[in-house]
């Protein structure tokens, strides 16, 4: 058996909670549903043997393709990220969470027991069946739901930080570098795209100086501190230096250019079937999407991954069942959060470094909760689109015929008061026997009278 390596990242986790003893308890933040990451494996063991397989597999692809390279290097903060400093321990913990389902180590029992997700089992079932009959699926979004984060990298300090010196914008400079961008896509869409061409090149050169500048200053302060793990490792770093790190837009990138020929490359090698990269890049396209929506529970918001899929031309059910997966080891085990800091007893925008670490299961809870909801919202949905076009239909038909207040007026029926009460009287007499007493003039009585059952009948006649 090979040699373990020393616990990192959730790995490091698990052996303190152990270390800890029977007595350990965590405290739980409150009002979120929060999993402690601490109790998140029964047995380091578990972790430890899928971590052997995850390394293995991070080896073999970075191996094989530049890009997975560049990806697992990319750094990444803990507001966003806190299992290490890079992206190689996101992954880490996303490509050993696969191992562990694909080889049934979690079922639902123990999804209940270590995840504290309940009354979900059939649910938790579909999931765990599409990681295990499709694994090379769930490796291959591993792999490339963040190819872009290289391309899209940006760092952010707070006020006061020293490596404002180096270069780092603060949130003042970084709203005026939003400004910039906005106005060369605004003269893009114009016809004008130069402006948009400077702005990226510049950014990218940009870019790349402060990503050296951050492997550096990262690497200085590292060597120093060659016990630590990697987890509190990148949490005294960002205390010390306070770069927060995002990649905005980088799922919907991950299709662009080059980085489509990676993604190939990589379905490719893992022999996806047409079907599969199908669910791979609807999965890989929408990975941040449920994330945000289901932090609420609304049959409404699962309706944009309904029509994403059968855009796709995928079954909506078996979509959305691939892309839960992806949360489920991604955004769920692979994703290890810090709390807020809290100042008189309300969460700030701050994370605190010294708080307990912890998983988030609401959203992909709350998007089989928000599933049960849709077929009652698409009812609704059908239900108003029903009305709204009987009242389209009747529009035309009012026309048609005569009786909307252009004809009336026609008929010598004064604008105002008089044709105000006539239609009144018009929708009544439709609604009932179809007779106007009130029109004294008798041939104009007859007249709308004649009309209104030409109404009736149409809306009688079926596809009218």
């Amino acid at each position: 058996m090979p040699e373990r390596p020393r616990p990192r990242g959730l790995d490091a986790v698990v052996a303190r909670r152990i270390e800890s003893g029977p007595e350990w308890k965590p405290e739980m933040p409150p009002r979120e549903k929060r999993v402690d990451v601490e109790a998140l494996f029964a047995e380091l063991k578990d972790l430890a043997d899928a971590s052997i397989e995850a390394d293995r597999l991070m080896i073999e692809f970075a191996e094989a393709e530049p890009k997975v390279r560049d990806i697992l290097n990319t750094p990444q903060s803990p507001d966003k990220h806190a299992e290490g400093p890079t992206v190689k321990d996101h992954y880490r913990s996303i490509l050993s969470a696969i191992v562990l389902i694909r080889d049934g180590k979690m079922p639902y029992p123990r999804a209940q027991e270590v995840l504290g997700i309940e009354n979900a089992e059939q649910e938790w079932n579909e999931v765990e069946r599409v990681v295990r009959e499709h694994p090379n699926l769930l490796i291959a979004f591993a792999f490339m739901h963040d190819v872009a984060k290289p391309d899209t990298l940006g760092f952010l300090v707070r006020d006061g930080s020293p490596a404002v010196e180096l270069g780092f914008a603060t949130k003042a400079i970084d709203k005026e570098i939003e400004k910039r961008k906005d106005k060369a896509k605004d003269a893009a869409k114009k016809g004008d795209i130069a402006p948009r061409v400077a702005f990226d090149a510049e950014q990218d050169a940009r870019r790349a100086d402060l990503r050296a500048k951050y492997d550096k200053l990262f690497a200085e302060f590292s060597s120093t501190r060659q016990d630590l793990d990697p987890m509190d490792l990148q949490k005294q770093f960002f205390d010390a230096y306070g770069i927060s790190i995002s990649y905005r837009g980088h799922a919907e990138e991950a299709y662009d250019g080059a980085n489509r020929e990676v993604v190939d490359r990589v379905a490719d090698r893992l022999n996806l079937t047409d079907q599969e990269r199908k669910l791979l890049r609807y999965s890989i396209e929408q990975h941040i999407n449920p994330l945000l929506k289901f932090e609420r529970v609304e049959g409404k918001d699962v309706h944009g991954f309904v029509d994403a899929a059968e855009e796709a031309g995928l079954d909506p059910k078996e979509a959305m069942r691939a892309l839960q997966a992806g949360m489920l080891v991604d955004g769920l085990i692979g994703t290890v959060k810090l709390p807020k800091k809290v100042k008189d007893g309300v969460a700030t925008n701050e994370i605190d470094t010294a708080g307990d670490a912890f998983i988030y299961t609401a959203p992909l809870t709350n998007f089989w909760k928000a599933e049960q909801l849709y077929p009652a919202y698409r009812v609704e949905v059908e239900r108003k689109k029903a009305e709204e076009e009987a009242v389209r239909q009747r529009s035309r038909i009012l026309k048609d015929v005569g009786l909307d207040g252009d004809a009336l007026k026609a008929l010598g029926i004064q604008e105002g008061a008089d044709l105000g009460r006539t239609l009144g009287m018009i929708r009544g007499a439709l609604q009932g026997d179809g007779k106007l007493p009130g029109v004294q003039d008798e041939a104009l009585r007859s007249e709308l009278e004649s009309r209104i059952e030409q109404v009736n009948i149409r809306l009688a006649t079926p596809k009218e």
